[in-house]
Protein backbone atom coordinates (compact mmCIF):
# COMPACT_ATOMS: atom_id res chain seq x y z
CA UNK A 1 0.00 0.00 0.00
CA UNK A 2 0.79 3.94 0.17
CA UNK A 3 0.94 5.82 3.65
CA UNK A 4 1.26 9.94 3.35
CA UNK A 5 2.60 11.63 6.21
CA UNK A 6 2.92 14.89 6.90
CA UNK A 7 6.42 16.05 7.05
CA UNK A 8 5.27 17.55 9.98
CA UNK A 9 5.41 14.02 11.89
CA UNK A 10 8.94 14.01 12.11
CA UNK A 11 9.23 17.56 14.24
CA UNK A 12 9.21 18.06 17.52
CA UNK A 13 5.72 19.18 18.16
CA UNK A 14 4.82 22.84 17.99
CA UNK A 15 8.04 23.27 15.85
CA UNK A 16 7.09 26.22 13.59
CA UNK A 17 10.36 25.46 10.92
CA UNK A 18 8.45 22.14 9.88
CA UNK A 19 6.86 22.40 6.63
CA UNK A 20 3.49 22.74 6.00
CA UNK A 21 3.49 22.17 1.71
CA UNK A 22 5.18 18.38 1.95
CA UNK A 23 3.69 14.96 2.41
CA UNK A 24 6.38 12.03 3.13
CA UNK A 25 4.92 8.75 1.09
CA UNK A 26 5.57 5.17 1.74
CA UNK A 27 5.64 2.97 -0.67
CA UNK A 28 5.41 -0.71 0.07
CA UNK A 29 5.98 -2.69 -3.48
CA UNK A 30 8.17 -3.86 -6.03
CA UNK A 31 9.79 -1.40 -8.56
CA UNK A 32 7.60 -2.17 -11.41
CA UNK A 33 4.92 -1.27 -9.68
CA UNK A 34 5.96 2.08 -8.54
CA UNK A 35 7.43 2.72 -11.69
CA UNK A 36 4.05 2.14 -13.27
CA UNK A 37 2.27 4.46 -10.48
CA UNK A 38 5.11 6.90 -11.58
CA UNK A 39 3.38 7.17 -14.69
CA UNK A 40 -0.02 7.17 -14.06
CA UNK A 41 0.26 9.78 -11.67
CA UNK A 42 2.62 11.97 -14.31
CA UNK A 43 -0.22 11.78 -17.10
CA UNK A 44 -2.56 12.84 -14.09
CA UNK A 45 -0.53 15.44 -13.87
CA UNK A 46 0.12 16.63 -17.15
CA UNK A 47 3.45 15.54 -17.32
CA UNK A 48 4.58 17.92 -14.37
CA UNK A 49 7.24 16.71 -12.31
CA UNK A 50 5.69 15.21 -8.88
Amino acid sequence: GVAAVPVSAFYPAGDASAPRHLARFCFCKKTEVLEAAGARLKRYFGGRSV
